[in-house]
């Protein structure tokens, strides 16, 4: 049996919808099921992880396919962006009391409430480890804090760092505690409307000297090309 790889790109909600779109023509030709890895990067990923997560559903009868494919268009439909824009001036006031006593505020941020719809409407509190082993799905971001690339995997985060000698190493680390809708939002967060997703060790679960804080936004990167590093380094094709 063939296996194919998909690359879903950035673009907001049209890149959402759009993919969306491209998973029903595979589904018509027979071709979906054939689908072994997917990466995706910011509108993308909002649809790569809904798709991994209802594989069975999007393989499924056409009505099961309409049924998984409403709740990904409820979300486009709630116009989260400038929901958020309108309701964030609310948050503002709680944001410095709960610094000043360390207690975490990460909700309260333009980009965690992004993170909060997200789960509410779509994934769910569904940690990164719950993920399907088929398809194998890469939710990429950039690391601010280290300039390097990112993978959300349901094996942990995969960190593209720089070696001596100008060669790069591939560093697994574990994060028991990050979730879907987390990796998605640090994936598609984006300069002007949502800074970037700032997690600590605490919030996925892994060594502080292994992670520390990071910062992390969209990729920037080709999303194809970083698919055929990760297959290549992964020997699947």
């Amino acid at each position: 049996m063939n296996r194919i790889g998909l690359a879903l790109s950035g673009g907001g909600f049209r890149a959402t919808l759009y993919h969306l779109g491209l998973t029903r023509f595979l589904r018509d030709a027979n071709l979906l099921s054939q689908v072994t890895h997917i990466t995706s990067v910011s509108g993308g990923s909002i649809f790569a992880a809904h798709l991994a997560l209802n594989w069975d559903r999007y393989n499924g009868s056409p009505n099961e396919f309409d049924a998984a494919a409403s709740e990904l268009i409820s979300l486009v439909r709630l116009d989260v962006r400038n929901r958020i824009t309108r309701r964030f001036p609310l948050a503002i006031p709680f944001r410095w009391p709960l610094r000043l006593f360390g207690v975490p505020n990460r909700q309260l941020t333009r980009t965690g409430l992004l993170e909060h719809h997200y789960e509410k409407y779509l994934y769910g509190d569904t940690s990164l480890f719950e993920l399907p082993e088929k398809p194998q799905l890469h939710i990429l971001a950039t690391n601010l804090s280290e300039g390097c690339l990112c993978s959300f995997t349901r094996d942990g985060l995969l960190m593209v760092r720089r070696a001596p000698g100008n060669t790069f190493r591939i560093d697994r680390i574990p994060i028991g505690l990050a979730t879907v809708p987390m990796a998605v939002t640090a994936s598609s967060a984006f300069p002007g409307f949502f800074p970037p997703l700032e997690l600590t060790g605490t919030d996925v679960g892994a060594s502080v000297g292994e992670f520390g804080r990071q910062a992390t936004p969209m990729e920037a990167f080709s999303t194809i090309l970083v698919f055929a590093c990760f297959a290549a380094w992964n020997g699947r094709f």
